[in-house]
């Protein structure tokens, strides 16, 4: 089938393609009363998760720098446990019989399995150290250690796992607005002369 668009033809027809982009994602109250205080809501999340994300960095860098989570620290370090590293492994972990792994064991047990990433058996001493020194760098240096990026991309997302959730409880829904664009695309291209 010849088509011909402008002074263009198209030996082999034409091809529509769908492109999928998503537009920026913005938070709605479910109840429309509430729209107004969507701000405050942002505000108050953003700062209970900067405040939630810095707990947990402090339980890590006694973990890294003690060996173990003082006992002061449990009551945070269980409520991560039992809300985040749920989370965590569910979402993020293939191996279904690694889940099981965050019930087995002593609190440092765990987060020690956790920030090494070392689900099925107990990390090795070096494999600790490896992982660490995102918390306790060695002379100012961060050890350059595929780790450092696996422990990062773990704890990169419980800050805004906890402001999701802190925006959910105020009854608000996350949008992510998918936008399609229809491309039609010629097959085959030809100039045609101009008489």
């Amino acid at each position: 089938m010849i088509t011909i668009s402008g002074c263009k033809i198209c030996l082999f027809g034409k091809t529509e393609h769908v492109n999928t982009t998503y537009g920026k994602t913005y938070w709605k109250a479910v109840d429309s009363k509430k729209s107004k205080y969507i701000q405050d809501y942002t505000k108050a999340c953003n700062k209970e998760a900067e405040d939630a994300k810095n707990q947990v960095d402090a339980i890590f860098e006694q973990l890294c720098s003690r060996g173990h989570i003082p006992k002061e620290y449990f009551p945070q370090a269980r409520m991560i446990q039992n809300d985040y590293l749920e989370y965590h492994y569910n979402n993020y972990v293939k191996d279904p019989n690694a889940k099981d792994i965050l019930r087995i064991g002593t609190i440092d047990e765990i987060y020690k399995r956790f920030v090494t990433g070392s689900y099925d058996k107990p990390p090795s001493n070096e494999r600790m150290v490896k992982a660490c020194a995102l918390y306790i760098p060695k002379n100012g240096i961060v050890y350059n250690y595929d780790l450092n990026l696996a422990f990062n991309r773990q704890l990169g997302t419980y800050k805004p796992f906890y402001f999701e959730r802190c925006m959910t409880n105020f009854n608000l829904i996350k949008i992510t607005p998918v936008i399609t664009k229809k491309e039609t695309i010629c097959d085959g291209l030809m100039d045609v002369p101009m008489w």
